[in-house]
């Protein structure tokens, strides 16, 4: 006999940043959730990604102190970095991370699931549960957020060279001595996101703006009626952007000056994008007619930006490590 379909205000299947944020907050709001999750609880970001790799950049940032400390006034003895202590290091900071983020998956009152989930129907799934046994779901509202995989390029000779991908290299059993990193960028070009949710007047143009200037692709849009609040979840290279549209939003005429005066109130200034052609992404902004608050400045750190606003008037400062301003 098959299992009798469980009923839900909302399904969420993977349980990384964007899904496992969305679940919690309709939880707390009182709706019935569940969220499936392979394995990996917490996502990417914590397991494989974000996390662990800044658990490795902090203990680089330490020897490299260290490397200095005469310099800064102490001495030291040899300092010396170890795999196995720098997997310990890593896995301790992961592991506690998981720890928080499961606790707080069960404190939201969600129904918190391990297993496999596989679509049957509409918004329906059959999960084969890691414990053993199966359960059918069904979501009055259905959220896919399953996560990233490393993908090799189709550069010929690679898949049988034994590289490294972004998760294999957190699993090294000796520091290698040399390393050659290779990056697949994704259109419209390579860029890293600092800083992630945003408020807006209006969800719809500001979703259309977002695709049209940097190509992102919409993922889902909600309801937060625990903060009264229409949301859309984004992607784009690497990253997800969440915009908000409160029913009672407020523009603050600080946070919006022209630079440099935006810098003077205490708070969130703007979103922070990384490329490596600036040049030709500014070129891109001016195809695409996007008014640009400064292009190509020296920031005299060696960096050059070049800043746009939203239509909201949401600052966007695009910077290029390293380089000096092009005429």
């Amino acid at each position: 006999m098959a299992d009798p379909v469980e009923e839900f205000d909302l399904l969420v299947v993977g349980g990384g940043k964007a899904g496992k944020t969305l679940a919690m907050d309709w939880a707390r709001s009182g709706k019935r959730v569940a969220m499936v999750e392979r394995g990996m609880i917490g996502g990417t970001c914590i397991n494989v990604a974000c996390i662990p790799t800044k658990a490795l950049v902090a203990s680089a940032r330490a020897m490299r102190t260290f490397a200095r400390a005469r310099q800064l006034g102490f001495v030291t003895e040899n300092p010396e970095a170890i795999a196995e202590l720098l997997r310990t290091h890593k896995t301790g900071v992961v592991e506690g991370m998981v720890t928080i983020n499961h606790k707080q998956f069960v404190d939201s009152g969600m129904d918190f699931i391990l297993g496999e989930a596989r679509f049957t129907a509409e918004r329906t799934v059959a999960v084969t549960l890691n414990s053993g046994g199966t359960r059918r779901l069904r979501g009055a509202e259905a959220v896919v957020n399953t996560g990233t995989t490393p993908l090799l390029p189709d550069i010929p000779g690679l898949a049988d060279a034994r590289v490294l991908t972004s998760e294999t290299l957190l699993h090294l059993e000796r520091l290698p001595e040399h390393l050659i990193v290779t990056i697949a960028a994704q259109p419209p070009f390579p860029y890293s996101l600092h800083s992630v949710t945003i408020s807006v007047s209006d969800l719809d143009a500001s979703i259309q703006w977002w695709n049209r200037v940097f190509g992102l692709t919409l993922l889902a849009k909600s309801r937060f009626d625990a903060i009264g609040a229409d949301v859309a979840f984004l992607e784009g290279p690497g990253f997800r952007l969440e915009l908000l549209q409160p029913a009672d939003g407020v523009r603050i005429p600080e946070l919006t000056a022209e630079p440099p005066a935006h810098i003077r109130p205490i708070g969130n200034k703007a979103l922070v994008f990384r490329v490596e052609d600036l040049a030709g992404v500014t070129r891109t902004f001016r195809d695409l007619g996007v008014t640009t608050v400064w292009e190509q400045m020296d920031l005299g750190d060696g960096s050059i930006s070049t800043a746009i606003r939203d239509n909201d008037g949401n600052l966007i400062n695009v910077f290029q490590q390293g380089a000096s301003p092009i005429g």
